[in-house]
């Protein structure tokens, strides 16, 4: 007994000493206790109280709920909401039932972005949570065109989380930003070689584009950066350490893809708005031998994918939460920093220790004309984006300014932001044609070209 207390003490003292100076401790939120090794459990937990659209709903239906005692004790909705209570009361979590429910072994850490979607697919179980589900769900295809036919061959995506390398492989270099990988991760891949996809209407293997479209964007944007890898070399996994520059905002563009008729969600890059500049200019400047030439079908999809950024639509998110690893692979520890609805101070969520942090976002990023508040970091690993509007040709170099937008068109935050979202998720509804247990597949062609590996961190 004596060295059991004795490793506690000195776990706590650990804590405390390792803890950022520019974090003060706080009485505003509680913490939750870490039963062994579920640091990365409570960092998430932290993140879904401090979502109000899911905090809500959750708590919803457990007061609507009419199960019997037996079948609480298996509902991960109703002992979220106990949880979720008893933090609203400020009193320190418990998850000993939250772990019962999920089949987790306390004394063995894992991967937080794989029990995010474990969590979330075990409400879908539910019945009645698909609704919260779907609050973080996008709605992406896999479109796979034969080089030779043309032929497209399509498949629906619905994807929890987005996972972003942050390392390239075929080239060796790191991915610097959140914005880079997004580009990443929805450009157009070549498959040739090794890769040569078999085509139906060609009756044999040929070269291959691959891209992502992104039909419908969540309310809550999850992105995973994919810090750990598989080394050949050392034939083992291993941790990337290299610092990403996260942004407080992220910029969504509208576009109209012609060959499908479709509409898509493509990530805002100043490249391609100086690209749309510049292609109106030389416009301008043929005059009318251009209107006889625009009939072609290749300059009219030009035209229609490099529209003036007056005539686009695009939406917004902002950052409010992430969950970082400290240490190495198949070690380390697990810390929640989340941005409150309420505020705009950072508080740190370290198991029962809350402190707030000052200054979390040090950097601001000059680009022309554009001032992005971003942060750098090498031990981010899951970072949650929620949808703050949604306007033509809108500014987001601004925070406070785009507050007051979202204000004066009375779109708000939390609980009434994620009501306006009814008409997407109604869409969502039609177009789904997959099982809920399969919404998660990535296409295993992607993910071997990318070298993406989704693994556990320990």
């Amino acid at each position: 007994m004596p060295k059991k207390s004795e490793k506690k003490s000195k776990k706590q003292k650990t804590t405390k000493e390792t803890s950022d100076p520019n974090k003060k401790c706080s009485k505003e939120f509680a913490g939750i206790q870490n039963k062994g090794a579920t640091c990365y459990l409570n960092a998430l937990l932290q993140t879904l109280y401090m979502s109000n659209e899911v905090k809500d709903a959750v708590i919803r239906l457990k007061n609507k709920s009419k199960l019997s005692k037996k079948a609480k004790q298996k509902s991960i909705a109703y002992q979220l909401a106990v949880l979720f209570q008893e933090l609203e009361v400020k009193r320190t979590g418990n998850t000993n039932k939250i772990t019962e429910v999920l089949g987790i072994d306390v004394t063995k850490q894992q991967d937080v972005a794989e029990h995010f979607r474990q969590i979330l697919n075990k409400l879908a179980e539910d019945g009645n949570s698909l609704n919260i589900l779907q609050i973080y769900r996008s709605k992406l295809i896999n479109s796979l065109t034969c080089s030779e036919c043309n032929n497209e061959n399509p498949e629906n995506c619905h994807l929890l989380v987005i996972p972003l390398p942050v390392h390239l492989n075929d080239c060796g270099n790191s991915i610097q930003s959140v914005n880079a990988a997004l580009q990443d991760f929805f450009k157009t891949v070549i498959l040739d070689g090794d890769n040569l996809c078999y085509c139906d209407t060609c009756q044999k293997k040929t070269k291959a584009k691959m891209r992502y479209r992104c039909e419908i964007l969540p309310q809550i944007l999850v992105l995973q950066l994919k810090r750990f890898e598989f080394d050949y070399s050392m034939k083992s996994f291993k941790k990337l350490h290299n610092e990403v520059e996260i942004p407080q905002c992220l910029k969504f563009q509208k576009t109209q893809n012609e060959k499908v008729r479709k509409s898509e969600w493509i990530p805002y890059s100043k490249k391609s708005e100086e690209s749309s500049k510049a292609l109106q200019k030389q416009q301008s400047s043929l005059g009318p031998e251009f209107d006889k030439r625009s009939k072609s079908k290749e300059v009219k999809e030009k035209q229609n994918s490099q529209l003036d950024g007056s005539q686009r639509t695009f939406t917004t998110y902002k950052l409010f939460a992430t969950c970082d690893h400290e240490g190495e692979f198949g070690f380390g520890h697990y810390v929640a920093h989340i941005r409150p609805d309420t505020s705009n101070k950072w508080y740190s969520f370290n198991d029962t220790y809350v402190s707030e942090v000052e200054n979390f976002f040090p950097e601001v990023r000059q680009n022309n004309t554009e001032s992005m508040p971003c942060r750098r970091s090498s031990e981010a690993y899951l970072l949650m984006y929620r949808k703050e509007n949604m306007n033509s040709n809108q500014d987001i170099t601004n925070a406070d300014e785009g507050a007051e937008r979202i204000k004066a068109q009375r779109v708000h935050d939390g609980k009434s932001n994620y009501q306006t979202e009814t008409n997407d998720r109604r869409k969502m509804a039609e177009c789904e044609k997959t099982e809920e247990n399969q919404m998660e597949g990535l296409p295993r062609k992607r993910l071997k070209k990318s070298s993406i590996l989704g693994c556990f961190s320990g």
